[in-house]
């Protein structure tokens, strides 16, 4: 019997160890945070979690209304690094935020230099600066799960898209842009291969008017016919016709 009991004392000292050493590796972890944990943006939202239907869903919204906005995804709970993962799909009108919500439990029994979690960890006042959106803006906010006791989530926004109409506008004015300045790029050069050509002429003592030479500077340098102008038309006229397509005179010749 003497062998038993001695097992058995070897037994529980070897529990209390693995307690000791699991619990302190737990209070590390919330201490420091693993060092995956990237810097994340966040929102201020009440949220309820049920697990077990694996949904996230918003009880209180300060901008918007439980019908405009939804959140739905799957919680996977993991008690031994204190954290809740979700990953889920933020609708608001017209918009789709896909994010992965991560949860830093706080245990208020754990004795943790607090201002040191947040720094490292919970982020509490970052913002959703990055959208233009009204509904999709908070600030200084930070996610609240009440069933979890003291928690803050931290919230990563991996993609936005934008209703159809809204992306088609947005490329639009991206392609109207770029035409615009590659019109007014040629332009310009096919302006200053014509004064080229004007004073090579009067070098040699032709006459040419500045159509002429406009012109020719097109065929020459493969310009776009972009702009017609008659034989009586002068340079400052010229000028005028490019500064209404967005040349400004301190650019002109």
């Amino acid at each position: 019997m003497t062998w038993f009991f001695a097992g058995l004392k070897s037994i529980k000292a070897f529990h209390r160890a693995l307690v000791f050493f699991l619990g302190r590796r737990t209070a590390m972890e919330l201490d420091e945070g693993p060092a995956w944990l990237p810097p994340l943006v966040m929102s201020q939202q009440s949220f309820s979690v049920k697990q077990e239907t694996s949904t996230v869903s918003i009880e209180e919204i300060p901008t918007a209304t439980q019908e405009e906005v939804s959140i739905e995804g799957s919680v996977l709970w993991q008690p031994a690094c204190g954290y809740l993962r979700v990953y889920s799909q933020l609708q608001y009108p017209g918009y789709t935020v896909e994010k992965w919500l991560r949860q830093q439990i706080v245990r208020a029994t754990a004795e943790l230099d607090m201002d040191r979690v947040i720094r490292k960890n919970c982020l509490r006042e970052a913002v959703l600066s990055d959208f233009s959106a009204g509904a999709l803006h908070r600030e200084g906010d930070r996610l609240i799960v009440p069933h979890l006791g003291v928690e803050v989530i931290d919230v990563q926004i991996t993609s936005v898209k934008q209703p159809p109409q809204a992306a088609a506008a947005a490329d639009r004015v991206r392609r109207e842009s770029r035409e615009a300045v590659a019109e007014r790029t040629q332009l310009l050069a096919r302006l200053e291969q014509a004064v080229e050509i004007l004073r090579t002429a009067e070098d040699n003592g032709e006459e040419m008017s500045f159509a002429e030479a406009w012109d020719r500077a097109s065929i020459e340098g493969g310009f776009l016919q972009g702009i017609k102008i008659s034989g009586g038309d002068s340079l400052s006229q010229i000028i005028a016709l490019l500064a209404k397509r967005g040349v400004k005179k301190d650019e002109d010749h």
